[in-house]
């Protein structure tokens, strides 16, 4: 019995919503096993089993974990490119390739896994984005249709590894670029609510991050909202233009003539990492420890103040090695110790400033330059954190001052 046309798109919707959220659910669960196999140990946080592993272990579980992803990728390599969210929204309706996809973002988040310096969003968007296209397809969408779907299970795929249903809207009608359109809002909003549901029996229902509850709005805050915003456009800007850089430099060719270039390119990424974390035990993974350690004023200033730095050089430097993921958390992370250098810079000069509001204020504003997304940023560090209410204001205004600021900066 066929579909009829105008429940096929609620079909499509509601199927994959379910398939985003098992298959953001279950990635963030891989995750967590590839660390425990990597260090040895199941503890609360990557951080917690990298200080307690030996120093050779933290060199040899990010190194092998390169080499072997590496291998991967370049076995998929051998059979051709591997689309991104952008080329399956571009080419559906039309037959997709789901084991590719899925295949790329199994290594993703296995890499990540190992303490790669990379985001973990990255696997879960694009499966997810695959799932929706072959829905699409196969349900006869026509074309414009189609793409709403491909757009929001993207979304959706953010939403079920991150808990962020908003953000995951956000993100989906962004990459529709359709802002105006309500029936685009609903379709995306109704496929990220349905993959947060479904995630939950495999991430929780808390946010991800424990943001501390007797932080208190005073003039120090409001102070650095309005200072932030050239901070964050500076770093924002900074780590942006590594980023595109690395990418570049990794798509450019000059190591595709090396045979199994990504095998050994990523093997010393990962060696390079494993050695800074003797030193810099937070530097491995996408950052979500830097966030919580910012937020529970965790670490000494003077290690964010190196961070702020190590940070983007590292995913900048896996990026220009070939690795592929994501850079929401890795660019939240660097906001984050922007925000500890701050406070800590303020509370020298007898202001008393908290470090857990300014890492949060910091990290929406980086990350609104890096994604060129000021919306995006304010909802998904709220949404991160359920901080209390009377942040969300301030997000918005350090997340819009930093994206304006920044790009037209980035235009020059």
């Amino acid at each position: 019995m066929k579909t009829p046309d105008r429940l096929r798109p609620w079909v499509a919707i509601a199927v994959g919503g379910i398939l985003a959220g098992v298959i953001g659910g279950s990635m963030v669960r891989l995750l967590d096993w590839v660390q425990v196999l990597a260090y040895g140990l199941n503890a609360a946080s990557l951080l917690l089993e990298i200080e307690q592993a030996s120093s050779l272990r933290r060199v040899l579980a990010p190194t092998l974990g390169g080499l072997l992803v590496g291998l991967g990728w370049w076995a998929l390599s051998r059979r051709g490119d591997t689309p991104s969210v952008d080329d399956l929204r571009a080419t559906t309706p039309a037959r997709t390739p789901l084991w590719r996809p899925m295949a790329d973002g199994l290594l993703q988040t296995a890499l990540v896994g190992a303490g790669a310096s990379l985001g973990r969003e990255g696997a879960p968007r694009l499966a997810a984005a695959a799932v929706g296209a072959r829905l699409a397809t196969r349900l006869g969408l026509e074309a414009a249709q189609a793409r709403t779907i491909v757009a929001g299970a993207a979304g959706a795929g953010l939403t079920a590894a991150y808990n962020v249903p908003l953000a995951g809207v956000i993100f989906g009608v962004g990459l529709t670029r359709r802002w105006r359109e309500p029936g685009v809002w609903t379709q995306c909003l109704a496929i990220s609510l349905i993959a947060t549901v479904v995630a939950w029996p495999l991430i929780g229902t808390q946010p991800t991050y424990v943001y501390p509850v007797n932080v208190s709005l005073d003039i120090t805050t409001l102070g650095w909202a309005v200072a932030a915003i050239p901070c964050c456009a500076l770093v924002g800007i900074g780590f942006r233009s590594l980023s595109v850089r690395a990418r570049s430099f990794a798509s450019g060719g000059r190591l595709r003539s090396v045979p199994l270039w990504p095998v050994w390119t990523i093997g010393v990424a990962g060696a390079l990492t494993g050695m800074a974390s003797v030193w810099l035990p937070m530097l491995p993974g996408n950052g979500k420890d830097m966030m919580q350690a910012a937020f529970e004023a965790g670490a000494p200033a003077q290690g964010f103040a190196i961070l702020l730095l190590a940070k983007p050089l590292a995913t900048a430097f896996y990026l220009a090695c070939g690795a592929r993921g994501g850079l929401l958390t890795p660019s939240l992370s660097t906001g984050a110790a922007l925000g500890v250098v701050a406070a800590w810079a303020a509370s020298g000069a007898g202001l008393g400033a908290d470090p857990a509001v300014f890492a949060l204020l910091a990290s929406a504003g980086t990350l609104a330059v890096t994604q060129q997304s000021p919306l995006l940023a304010a909802v998904m560090a709220w949404e991160l954190t359920h901080a209390p209410i009377w942040t969300l204001p301030l997000l918005f205004v350090v997340a819009f001052g930093s994206w304006a600021l920044g790009s037209g900066r980035m235009e020059r």
